[in-house]
């Protein structure tokens, strides 16, 4: 198993508990002398501790792990920023229903003690490449992790749709 030198936070934009739960991150971390970087959003919860935020991509570029705190929304977009860089991520779950984010911050540091001394298993995924037509029909493609959503900007309601394979 790999170990993690460099570790990457990306933390929710706005939740109940993600300050606490980053500052118990961050101290942990810092506890066992693992490099730390975080994203801009992230650091606007941690203003005293000076951090120095990249953006989202600089983080997954030079990142050996992503830990992301929030559920599973903000897995996903994390997800997103990750794979990129074939970076691999670990969820501490502060989002309600958690199927993809399943450690606790009450758990955060025994499976943190798990992870860094490489007692874990890497679950590969499968990612969804869309590509999207802008207003001017320029392509931009667009990768995702569990599912893509088409809708119409005023309307959303669930569409069912027959697979041929």
């Amino acid at each position: 198993m790999s170990q993690f030198s460099t570790i990457g936070i990306f933390g929710k934009r706005a939740a109940p508990g993600v300050e606490k739960a980053l500052r118990a991150l961050f101290a942990y971390l810092e506890a066992r002398s693992v490099s730390v970087l975080c994203d801009q959003s992230t650091a606007k919860h941690l203003p005293d501790l000076n951090l120095k935020p990249l953006s989202t991509d600089e983080l997954a570029a030079r990142s050996d792990l992503i830990i992301v705190v929030g559920g599973d929304g903000t897995l996903l977009l994390a997800g997103r920023i990750a794979a990129v860089h074939d970076v691999p991520l670990l969820g501490i779950n502060l989002g309600r229903l958690g199927f993809m984010v399943d450690v606790t911050p009450d758990d955060m540091a025994r499976s943190l003690d798990q992870v860094l001394g490489g007692d874990y298993v890497r679950d590969e995924r499968l990612m969804l490449s869309t590509t999207l037509l802008n207003n001017d029909h320029e392509p931009s493609p667009v990768i995702a992790l569990n599912d893509t959503v088409v809708r119409n900007r005023d309307f959303a309601r669930v569409l069912e749709f027959d697979t041929y394979i």
